[in-house]
């Protein structure tokens, strides 16, 4: 009778995992926002990869019309070419890594990172929703840094 009880264990609490899986998938539906149209942009500086935009001067239009918090050095920031959607920047953390940040003509910002300070291994790939003014609802883009420019 002994030898019995553990695999009694084992397929009781094999059938309560069984009913917990198959009570959660009949549970309540979860309302989903709406799905925003895709709309891809294609983003890199002209002509300059991110480490020689990122060694020129700062020009008055390098720099964001609003403020993006202070993990992105605002004295780095260098204008890519601009979308329909966004104003690009390339611009460094605190931690010195290469930066893409967007910010949005719904004037929002959105940024992402490099791992390496020294340069990107890989193309930066930043997805940013905007809420354009006039429009039909929020689009979400893909913007792209590749590491030469």
């Amino acid at each position: 009778m002994s030898a019995r009880w553990p695999w009694a264990v084992v397929a009781g609490a094999a059938a309560v995992a069984f009913l917990g899986g198959l009570a959660s998938s009949i549970g309540p539906a979860v309302a989903h926002p709406a799905a925003t149209r895709a709309t891809p942009v294609a983003t890199s500086t002209v002509g300059l990869g991110p480490l020689p935009a990122l060694a020129q001067p700062q020009q008055a239009s390098d720099r964001p019309p609003i403020a993006t918090g202070d993990l992105l050095v605002r004295s780095s920031f260098r204008a890519l070419q601009p979308t329909v959607l966004a104003s690009m920047y390339v611009a460094r953390d605190t931690h010195g890594r290469i930066c893409l940040v967007e910010v949005g003509v719904d004037d929002e910002y959105a940024a992402t990172c490099g791992a390496d300070p020294h340069g990107l291994a890989a193309p930066l790939l930043l997805t940013y929703t905007v809420l354009p003014t006039g429009g039909d609802g929020p689009v979400t883009a893909l913007a792209r840094l590749d590491p030469d420019g």
